[in-house]
């Protein structure tokens, strides 16, 4: 199930190379995603680490807390729980996987 927990500025979220374990929703504050195609800088709304976990790889960017942020993490098995749906979750990755495919190390 679902938690919400609180981070501090300047925590990391994620590293890249990191087995992708979990995604991030923001609820509030704001953070920011650093890889080789650059920076992203994500606030409440954002969603981080969905790309990663659904192609089964590991985190692609770092991620660090820039303000105080409130975020609702799922497990990787929660995500993937939505492979029961079957064919939503499989329309799903391979979306991500032509975007990805377009634009990597872009999206983590």
């Amino acid at each position: 199930m679902a938690i919400t927990k609180e981070f501090a500025k300047g925590e990391v979220l994620y590293q890249r190379g990191e087995e992708s374990t979990s995604v991030f929703i923001l609820k509030t504050g704001s953070a920011i995603l650093q890889s080789d195609a650059g920076s992203l800088q994500l606030q409440a709304g954002d969603v981080l680490g969905l790309f990663d976990v659904m192609l089964q790889r590991p985190y692609s960017a770092d991620a660090h807390v820039r303000s105080d942020i409130k975020a609702i993490i799922l497990t990787k098995q929660e995500v993937q729980s939505l492979q029961d749906g079957g064919l939503v979750y499989k329309i799903i990755q391979t979306s991500l996987k032509r975007v990805d495919a377009d634009m990597p190390g872009r999206w983590s």
